[in-house]
């Protein structure tokens, strides 16, 4: 599968570590890592590459999402698609988790592009769901990268909690496939 079962391992043991897991959460773990290196080809990304990004991510999506395996490898494939890292789009996405930073972000969203985006939707939201709305709702003004200022770039980068232009470009030109 591209990493060695010792590596699996060392990686699995060290993120216990680090997040003070049971038993019972290492068991979970465990699966969820199994799972995760098997979906390597329907992802298109190397098992090592998954590993590495499921326990740099692990901490963050499970407080943020029920279904941990299924959000993990949906962001991946957005990931893969727009070319923007998972703890970027997770960082990008954190905004939303809280009903008041929802309510700001999505006001600075709504206003920059005309739109109306929900709040509650944006809170009920996986992160990968929250995401795709957002990248969504921008896709639906229009825009094109190569038409925006300078000004305009740092403009919807900053209503859309992105680090600037270089990742509006990647949102607004990367493809994803139904997933």
């Amino acid at each position: 599968f591209g990493i060695s079962g010792e590596k699996a391992a060392k990686s699995m043991d060290l993120l216990a570590r680090q997040l003070k897991l049971t038993d019972k959460d290492l068991d979970k773990l465990f699966v969820s890592y199994t799972e995760i290196i098997f979906a390597q080809q329907d992802v298109g990304v190397s098992a090592k590459k998954l590993a590495d990004d499921f326990s740099k991510s692990y901490d963050k999506l499970t407080k943020v999402t029920g279904d941990l395996v299924d959000s993990f490898l949906q962001l991946e494939k957005i990931s893969k698609g727009v070319g923007i890292g998972i703890d970027r789009i997770l960082t990008i996405t954190e905004k939303y988790d809280t009903f008041e930073g929802a309510a700001q972000q999505v006001t600075k969203l709504n206003a920059a592009l005309g739109q109306q985006l929900s709040i509650m939707d944006m809170v009920e939201a996986d992160p990968e769901e929250q995401f795709e709305m957002i990248r969504e709702a921008i896709l639906n003004t229009g825009l094109e990268f190569s038409s925006l200022t300078k000004a305009q770039k740092q403009f919807y980068s900053e209503a859309a909690n992105l680090a600037g232009p270089t990742e509006l470009m990647l949102l607004l030109n990367g493809e994803l496939d139904d997933h």
